[in-house]
Parts: C-alpha cells; sequence; structure tokens
C-alpha cells in the first residue's frame, strides 16, 4: 500500500486500507488467518486520477490522495479525499462500484475576505473565488472558481 491513511474493517470482516500515494486505491485483506494478510480485492481504478487514457481527469473510482475509508451495514464504501486547493471529498459507492453520492468539504486551515465594493458577495481566498447569488434557493447561493 502505497502511503496508507485510512483503516477501518469492513462489514464482512475485510481489513480496508485507503491509500494517499500514486497507487489510489483501498485494498482489502483477509485477516481471519494466522498468518500475514492476505490481498483479497481492490476499489478504484489503479494509479487513480492518474489512469486511463486521459490521465490527470478526476471522476468516478478515480482517486487523488485518499485520507480515509470505511463501509456501512448494506456494504456501501465511503471514501474521503483530499481535494486541490485544500479541503476534502467524501463519496459513497456500491460494493460493485455505483456511485451513490459525492460532498465536498469546507476550506482547510484557509480564511476568505470579502471584497466590499461588492457589497459582501465576491469572497477571496488565497486561491479561490466565491460569489454569491442572494435570489438562489437555500443551498445553491453561489458558485466557486479557481483563481487563474
Amino acid at each position: 500500500v502505497d502511503g496508507p491513511t485510512g483503516l477501518a474493517i469492513s462489514n464482512d470482516g475485510l481489513l480496508m486500507i485507503s491509500e494517499f500515494g500514486m497507487g489510489g486505491q483501498v485494498h482489502f485483506y483477509d485477516v481471519s488467518g494466522s498468518g500475514n494478510p492476505v490481498l483479497d480485492h481492490t476499489f478504484g481504478e489503479s494509479l487513480g486520477f492518474l489512469s486511463g487514457g486521459r490521465p490527470g481527469l478526476s471522476g468516478d473510482l478515480r482517486f487523488r490522495e485518499l485520507t480515509g475509508v470505511g463501509t456501512d451495514a448494506s456494504g456501501n464504501i465511503y471514501v474521503s479525499i483530499s481535494s486541490f486547493f485544500g479541503g476534502c471529498r467524501l463519496e459513497s459507492y456500491t460494493p460493485e462500484g455505483k456511485k451513490n453520492w459525492g460532498l465536498n468539504g469546507l476550506l482547510f486551515v484557509d480564511n476568505g475576505d470579502f471584497d466590499p465594493t461588492t457589497d459582501g458577495r465576491d469572497i477571496y481566498t488565497k486561491s479561490h473565488h466565491f460569489y454569491g447569488i442572494p435570489r438562489n434557493p437555500p443551498g445553491r447561493n453561489g458558485e466557486t472558481q479557481p483563481i487563474p
């Protein structure tokens, strides 16, 4: 495992290890025997977001810098992923690899400040520009754009 970051026991008793490194996968090990753990299977694209015909493209099962892993009673797999420019992303998948949902986290160790010329609608951090659209319904208040 390239840079182990998260450990959990799956609902079927396998040891799950998420990797932060280039591999970009979750490894499932059988630890029921008295000897060394035995790799049962992996979850996610080999090489994560660097895999396939378009290296660098993020997407379902193309993980980048996994930071944690877990399962629920139904066997759904949860991964936390370090995101570009700080923050994190939490994703849920069925045991077969179909994405249930994804949720972006807040900025980590960063502060923003508003632009007074926009009546506080524009907020800048070191790497993002948030702008609010006050007339939108809750949960649809703004957009984010990386600062070039």
